[in-house]
């Protein structure tokens, strides 16, 4: 999502957050961000997202390993949200920016996991998991 790299590289807007967050809606979840090529070694990288009542926390993490397995942390972001609720999922708002959020089931590797959908104002779609999985690439 393009806006994501607005809220990676922005300072965001001062809100509160408007309702609580759902436990099927907070915690943490993981999107994978694509691999390089890093001194003859593949690196896998990993956004990690936090969302909290009144903060999001975004947390680049690496791994060489191609299960993504051993995470390492680069670097963390975190900006205040507004979260309000629509009739089916949420909408996130942050530094000017809105997404919809709505929780799925998806099929990966053969494995049904619950994931959440993230639908930016460009009307394309990301998933995040639960747990790191190479599934599709997290498009910024």
């Amino acid at each position: 999502m393009m806006g994501l790299l607005a809220l990676w590289l922005g300072n965001g807007l001062c809100a509160r957050a408007a309702t609580r967050v759902p436990a099927n809606y907070g915690g943490s979840w993981y999107a994978y961000d694509g691999v390089q090529q890093i001194d003859h070694h593949r690196t896998y990288a990993v956004l990690r997202f936090n969302l909290t009542p009144r903060t999001l926390t975004v947390g680049l993490h690496v791994t060489r390993h191609a299960n993504l397995s051993k995470l390492t942390q680069r670097s963390v972001k975190w900006v205040p949200v507004r979260l309000l609720r629509q009739k089916t999922g949420y909408r996130l708002r942050v530094a000017g920016t809105t997404y919809d959020l709505r929780t799925t089931h998806v099929t990966v590797a053969g494995k049904r996991r619950v994931a959440l959908r993230v639908t930016g104002s460009d009307h394309r779609s990301d998933l995040a998991f639960r747990t790191p999985v190479k599934a599709l690439r997290w498009d910024c």
